[in-house]
């Protein structure tokens, strides 16, 4: 049978024992619980059967696989009994195959029946347990004891009766193997009894342990104590344990003694487990022995000892210096310039892995000490300068803790600086140095996502002048991009509780221009991150009114991916865009989808702007509106208020993106015309703005409809809607509009709705369609031939941009052209024709005079043949 074959339980059990007969048997073992969901029945009749008769002679391979197997589908709770076959197992010959069958049935006690247990497990642990048994089956009997001993339904009294005698008998055997593997059973074994039994039946063996010759013993023993001290009483445990953890720490200071690295792991367990029992006098003793500890391999230099047991046994003491610290504080508060001291000497440590423990708890010392932490301040300027990346891998995550707890307590200050910020300072500096050269990125994030802390710890003035370049050069010029965004993320929160407007001010500028107006595409895509955090720091008032105008510019980049990226990010502005009553905010945003739904070539970017427009529809969250409320407030009161009050207005169509190359859709303003540009507007009857297209606040006319479900209509074909139609459909471009006011003209009972006419300051960012006929006017071709009179003024150097015809080359041509007399007047009447049209559709003379201008600027294609025509007259 072929391994690649599928599986068939009526097949495998016709297995010949041929030579390739084992590999196929491992390959149906791995294979059988698939082989079970597919055919039980027959899997449990004919196939297990066949691999139990199989297991006596296997190999090794084949019952360690059958081993695992078997594990599972009793876990499983099949209905077949597999326990037999795992109680067989256990006596096998080959200690390998043994030793898998004893961790199956350890494994599987959990899971398996009271009654098999009774009936199955115990006798085989007292088997097992027996004095004549080798040293490998009492150590599987001292195992599998401690396992029946927390099973849930076994009673104190079964244990007792059953298994208790079994734990006594094994702590006297005479291999210390057998001894160190029931010690290490023993807290399980208390778990079961009882808190009542503990001290009658097994305290007088731990004791005996505890004083065992052999060193494995007595490191077993400490585990067992520090587990087993919650069942004892104060009495106990002051004329008991502590005259025994004496004894153990006189033995474990002694010079290659196996259990000093067990005790410097347990000993602030230890003392925190007996501080309320260890008399006043005994206390400088346990300190001493721990301090001897934390300095084993340092002191003795003549004595030959083993390095790395010395760094092992220092390196524990670090780890439990914040619990001796807390034993120190609560029973000797006078010895804690000793613990300082100790402390010190760690962080201090010539080996990277003792100062990476000492630095792990650091932040939990700070927090521990109160308003004496400024005594490890040093410590924590060390650490952060250290050279070794292992240790700042675990410094750098609590660095936000400590510097908390320095502010909580007054060692830092976020109105007044000091030598302690100009220390902690210099040394953050340091430690981003060092992340800078290495190449783990992630704990660079790690660093500057810590750094957020910084405006509650110090003044907005020093992290503006220290933090703020280094953190805006790491966001454009990070390794990696997450340290980019992360680097915004930071200077997002910066920008959040920096209270000066100026600060603020040129800080959120420089975030908008380079980012959003950077000349590389990577960098302008890391604009929708800095949009991400500000609406998770900021209300969503402070950012459309400073970061959403930019975020739609870049809706017409020029590179394919940004605008994917800002129909990705929109999907983040559904709530602001659903529930919010600013009209202007869902004018921009749905104007921007419909420009892309139209303009938009690419093929992925389309389809996801159909996609994402759908999703526009959000559920209304309670929630998000509360934190919004609360953010408003928090922005608008205090000191808050001075910086967001004189907000810098800016147009989303003149932002340059990319090129930085001016848009064509931008006015220019009249005082950036020539003299001769001016004067020529005026006599062709155009107005021109006063004020800079850049500053002027756009205003809107259109009103938005708040059911944003309903999906507006593209209309394809003017002429098949019908008057209601056309009536309700907002979503219409300007040839629309202009096909809209010739079925008007052509009914003129039917007046254009309110909704199509916009104001000049609308139009500005969109193309225009003329009125006039395609025999007047031929727009591509003028475009293409038009050039400049180069006419200078008396007054000004400056060349005038008044376009010609390249076509009019005599004045002879002019005036005997009567095509050209012909189109002018032409292009009058269709003027004044229109003039009357909309100003009959509407009677307010504002309005009236403002359409007029609208369609002379549609017009301005025709003023050449105007200009041709006054020049003909002149001669």
């Amino acid at each position: 049978m072929d391994v690649e074959e599928p599986l068939d339980a009526s097949r495998i059990v016709n297995i010949d024992e041929t030579s390739g007969d084992d590999i196929q048997k491992i390959s149906i073992i791995q294979s059988l619980p698939q082989l079970c969901s597919m055919d039980q029945a027959s899997t449990y009749n004919r196939v297990i059967p066949k691999i139990q008769h199989d297991l006596i002679n296997g190999s090794s391979e084949f019952q360690i696989s059958t081993s695992r197997v078997f594990k599972s589908l009793i876990e499983t709770k099949s209905n077949i009994s597999l326990i037999t076959s795992v109680v067989q197992g256990v006596d096998a010959k080959d200690p390998n195959v043994s030793s898998s069958w004893c961790d199956t049935l350890i494994s599987l006690v959990p899971t398996l029946n009271e009654d098999v247990l009774k009936t199955t497990v115990i006798p085989l642990a007292k088997e097992k347990s027996a004095p004549n048994q080798p040293i490998s089956s009492k150590v599987f009997a001292s195992n599998l004891i401690g396992k029946l001993c927390i099973y849930p339904n076994f009673k104190s009294f079964d244990i007792k009766k059953d298994l208790l005698p079994l734990t006594l008998s094994l702590c006297q055997d005479c291999s210390p193997d057998v001894r160190a593997a029931i010690c290490t059973n023993l807290p399980l074994v208390a778990q079961g009894v009882g808190k009542l039994f503990v001290k009658s039946n097994l305290l007088p063996s731990i004791i005996e342990l505890a004083s065992d010759e052999n060193g494995s013993v007595r490191g077993a023993s400490v585990v067992t104590i520090s587990t087993n001290l919650q069942y004892l009483d104060n009495d106990t445990k002051k004329q008991t344990m502590v005259p025994l953890l004496k004894q153990l720490s006189e033995k474990g200071l002694r010079k290659n003694d196996p259990t000093a690295i067990i005790l410097a792991n347990e000993y602030g367990v230890l003392l925190k487990s007996l501080q309320k029992s260890i008399p006043p006098a005994e206390i400088e003793y346990f300190l001493k022995c721990y301090k001897s500890f934390s300095q084993m391999g340092k002191v003795n230099n003549d004595v030959k000892v083993d390095a790395s047991k010395d760094v092992i046994c220092r390196e524990r003491c670090a780890c439990n210096v914040i619990l001796v610290l807390q034993f120190t504080m609560a029973v000797a508060p006078n010895q804690l310039p000793f613990i300082y001291g100790i402390f010190r000497e760690l962080a201090a440590d010539p080996c990277y892995l003792v100062r990476r423990s000492a630095a792990g708890t650091i932040s939990k010392i700070a927090i521990t000490l109160g308003n004496q932490n400024k005594m490890v301040k040093n410590e924590f300027v060390k650490l952060l300068r250290d050279d070794a990346v292992e240790v700042l891998d675990l410094l750098v995550p609590t660095i936000s803790e400590t510097l908390m707890s320095f502010c909580d307590n007054d060692t830092l200050s976020n109105t007044t600086s000091n030598q302690i910020t100009s220390d902690i300072g210099r040394a953050l500096f340091k430690c981003q140095t060092e992340l800078s050269k290495a190449y783990n990125w992630r704990l660079t994030v790690t660093f500057l996502s810590q750094l957020e802390c910084l405006p509650f710890c110090m003044p907005a003035e020093f992290i503006h002048n220290n933090f703020t370049p280094v953190l805006m050069d790491r966001s454009l010029n990070g390794k990696a991009k997450p340290i980019r965004i992360q680097s915004i993320r930071t200077l997002i929160v910066f920008l959040k509780y920096n209270f000066k407007e100026n600060q603020h001010k040129w800080l959120r500028e420089s975030l908008i221009k380079q980012l959003a107006r950077s000349n590389s595409c990577y960098t302008r895509m890391l604009y929708f991150n800095c949009c991400e955090a500000v609406l998770n720091v900021f209300s969503e008032k402070y950012f459309k009114e400073f970061f959403l105008p930019p975020l739609i510019a870049l809706a017409t980049d020029r590179i394919s991916n940004i605008r994917y990226g800002f129909v990705m990010f929109m999907s983040k502005l559904k709530n602001m865009v659903t529930f919010s009553t600013d009209l202007k905010t869902k004018q921009v945003v749905f104007e921007a989808f419909s420009k892309l739904e139209i303009s938009e070539k690419n093929k992925d970017v389309l389809d996801l702007v159909r996609i994402k427009k759908r999703e526009l529809t959000a559920r209304r969250n309670e929630e998000r509106l509360k934190e919004e409320d609360r953010r408003i407030a928090e922005e608008s009161s205090g000191v808050i208020q001075r910086f967001v009050a004189a907000p810098v207005q800016q147009n989303v169509a003149a932002i340059p993106i990319g090129d930085g190359k001016r848009r064509n859709d931008v006015r220019i303003a009249q005082s950036e015309m020539t003299f001769l540009e001016k004067h020529f507007y005026t006599d062709a009857g155009v107005s021109i703005p006063k004020e800079s297209h850049l500053t002027a606040e756009p205003k809107l006319d259109v009103e938005l409809v708040e059911d944003v479900e309903s999906e507006p209509t593209v209309l394809s074909d003017i002429k098949s809607l019908s008057d209601s139609e056309i009536l309700n459909t907002t979503n219409i471009t300007d040839d629309v509009k202009v096909n809209l006011r010739k079925i008007y003209r052509n009914k003129s009972k039917i007046v254009p709705p309110k909704t199509y006419r916009t104001s000049i300051t609308d139009q500005k960012a969109k193309r225009y369609s003329s009125i006039l006929s395609s025999n007047c006017i031929d727009r591509d071709k003028k475009t293409m031939n038009r050039r400049s009179l180069n006419l200078t003024t008396s007054s000004r150097s400056d060349l005038s941009k008044i376009p010609v015809c390249s076509r009019a080359t005599s004045t002879s041509r002019l005036d005997t052209d009567p095509s050209t007399i012909r189109k002018s007047e032409t292009s009058t009447k269709a003027l004044e024709l229109c003039d009357k049209q909309l100003s009959a559709s509407d009677g307010s003379l504002e309005k009236d005079k403002r359409c007029s201008e609208n369609v002379r600027v549609k017009s301005l294609s025709n003023l050449p043949i105007l200009l041709r025509k006054n020049l003909v007259l002149k001669k």
